[in-house]
């Protein structure tokens, strides 16, 4: 009797292998390529069950014990049901590196209690599974919400689209042809299936939609392919900030919800150290992280902030527009690339004879923007700004990146002088199943040692630093990760993938 199958399962973490038939030297390399594929892919539990085997020979009985050896390497454990193959047993290390028992049904038990992978496993998935019903109910509430104007569906509706984005608390909306209508709620991404896919007619009555009022960016997204720009829907007059672009000769447009309230610091959790940016008179702060990380939000917080507080003006140059303040102490001039001047640069040299105390740039993109930018912050102005960069160390090479190598040294002592300090995050789900996610946080401050090192271009050195600077107000993210996780607020599966085996 030869090798029938080998069957496996996954169930709450544990990868369950039932051998059926003789392994040997021919039949026993699935078996193994199977156990290693999976643990290659997680720390598992592996629980492998000869009770269906009538033979063993040497060869898979001497793999056994390689096995194990490679699963506990990668964090995991191995638990053995021998059944008649009470050999397994008399090789040298087996029972070592496996827990023996009786049937599957006791492994499984032995591995639900003993086991911290798997006990988190399952407690990580039942947190998961109380997120999608969450989400899940909401969308059943909306599920007679209208999309088309028509019963042949041939004609969209934009406001209905975005309704039903503020209805379901969307922060995204993707719309692109030959796919569904997609939202994205706290990270997850939810396609409305039950409605016909969109057609590139439908694009085209979005576009028309949308840029009715603005036929310069139509003809524009025409000729340059993409654009970005603000929408604000006819009822409730809620904004949007929307890139049009095409993929494969179609339209696309994804519209992300701007916040009509500014979260104040407290709201959001921002590090208190970063209170010494609030009261800056002049220099350079940097919010960074991936797109839909909240830097927006973060920046609108800090600057409403300094309006509740303080006597100044304060100048915003975005593209485009994502909120709209309402004078305070401060007195606020924005502007919206596109619309109220043709470039950042542009703004940025303007602004100069507009008497700011503040300017904050939306996005330091090309070599001109930063150039500008540092500019303002050495002539005596505090300015605020974002990069999609993950970290400090990052964020200043990014940077130094923008000039020719023979300008390089000269921007690190520029970046010295000038640069207050970086707050860099990130958003993970919370594990209370409230559907909410949370930010993770680095924080650089300069101080003179990190001044020193940013100087002489050891970028090195400050992952260090900001260990070291830990008494100062400053975070490491591992260590501001690891932090929520003791606290109970994350799981250590939504975080790890962040960071190399250096950071951890």
């Amino acid at each position: 009797m030869e090798l029938t199958q080998t069957l496996v399962s996954q169930e709450d973490g544990i990868l369950t292998v039932t051998c059926v038939g003789i392994l040997d030297e021919k039949t026993s390399p699935p078996v193994f390529g199977t156990i290693v594929k999976y643990a290659k892919e997680a720390p598992q539990v592996a629980l492998i069950d000869f009770t269906k085997v009538t033979g063993l020979k040497t060869a898979f009985i001497t793999g056994i014990l390689e096995i194990a050896k490679f699963i506990h390497a990668s964090g995991g454990g191995v638990i053995i049901v021998p059944g008649s193959m009470g050999d397994i047993l008399e090789i040298t290390g087996v029972k070592q590196m496996a827990q023996v028992v009786a049937t599957v049904e006791e492994g499984k038990a032995y591995a639900r209690e003993h086991f911290p992978q798997v006990i988190d496993f399952i407690q990580n998935q039942k947190e998961k599974w109380a997120i999608q019903n969450v989400i899940n109910n909401q969308w059943e509430e909306l599920k007679n919400w209208k999309f088309f104007t028509d019963e042949t569906k041939k004609s969209i509706d934009i406001e209905k689209i975005l309704g039903y984005a503020i209805a379901a608390h969307a922060s995204d909306i993707h719309l692109a042809t030959n796919k569904p209508i997609t939202y994205r709620v706290e990270g997850v991404l939810i396609k409305i299936d039950q409605e016909p896919v969109l057609t590139p007619d439908h694009l085209s009555q979005i576009k028309t939609a949308v840029l009715q009022k603005h036929p310069e960016l139509s003809e524009k997204l025409d000729k340059m392919h993409d654009i970005d720009f603000g929408y604000i829907t006819k009822e409730g007059h809620i904004s949007f900030r929307v890139n049009g672009a095409w993929s494969l000769e179609n339209l696309t447009f994804t519209f992300r919800r701007i916040e009509q309230n500014a979260k104040s610091i407290e709201e959001l959790g921002l590090p208190q150290a970063i209170s010494s940016f609030l009261k800056a008179k002049q220099g350079l702060v940097l919010v960074t992280g991936p797109t839909g990380s909240w830097k927006s939000t973060t920046l609108v917080a800090m600057l409403e902030e300094i309006n509740r507080t303080r006597w100044e003006k304060i100048i915003t140059i975005e593209d485009p527009i994502e909120f709209l303040f309402s004078d305070k102490k401060s007195i606020f001039n924005q502007r919206e690339v596109g619309r109220d001047t043709n470039s950042f640069v542009a703004a940025i040299r303007a602004a100069m004879r507009e008497d700011p105390d503040i300017v904050m740039v939306w996005e330091m993109r090309d070599t001109d923007t930063v150039e500008a930018a540092l500019n303002l912050a050495e002539t005596g102005h505090l300015v605020f700004s974002t990069l999609h960069t993950s970290g400090s160390v990052q964020t200043m090479s990014r940077i130094v990146q923008f000039f020719d190598p023979d300008q390089q040294r000269q921007i690190f002592t520029r970046i010295a002088d000038s640069l207050l300090g970086v707050l860099s995050q990130r958003l993970v789900p919370r594990r209370d199943g409230s559907n909410k996610r949370v930010a993770l946080f680095e924080l650089m401050l300069v101080n003179s040692g990190i001044k020193n090192l940013i100087r002489t271009g050891d970028l090195a050195q400050v992952d260090n630093a900001i260990q070291m600077g830990r008494s100062e107000g400053m975070i490491p993210m591992y260590i501001y990760a690891q932090e929520l996780e003791q606290k109970g607020i994350i799981h250590r599966d939504d975080y790890i993938g962040f960071f190399t085996n250096q950071d951890v």
